[in-house]
């Protein structure tokens, strides 16, 4: 999946990604939609730009957006001494299988 162009704006939707405003009316309203979840991080690895501090913004699983600096409301889960790479897969493994 990638991001929006505009990144930072959460509303800007990625055309794949279910719009959670169209099934949750307080979305319109700035209030954390139902199955969204706000993440704040020290770092925050997104592409094209590494957000020191960052943000992440998950709406019905999907990384909808992310940007630099404060979250545009009071995040979820905040880890301050930690970076963070939405949508990063580490798919190597050890042994068999």
């Amino acid at each position: 999946m990638t991001l929006p162009a505009s990144a930072s704006d959460p509303s800007a939707l990625d055309a794949t990604a279910p719009d959670a405003s169209a099934s949750d009316p307080s979305a319109l309203a700035g209030a954390a939609p139902v199955g969204s979840m706000l993440v704040a991080a020290g770092t925050v690895i997104a592409p094209g730009a590494v957000h020191v501090p960052g943000w992440v913004d998950i709406r019905s699983g999907w990384i909808v957006a992310c940007g630099a600096g404060e979250p545009p409301r009071e995040p979820d889960h905040s880890f301050a001494h930690s970076t963070l790479a939405p949508g990063y897969v580490d798919v190597h493994a050890h042994g068999g299988g």
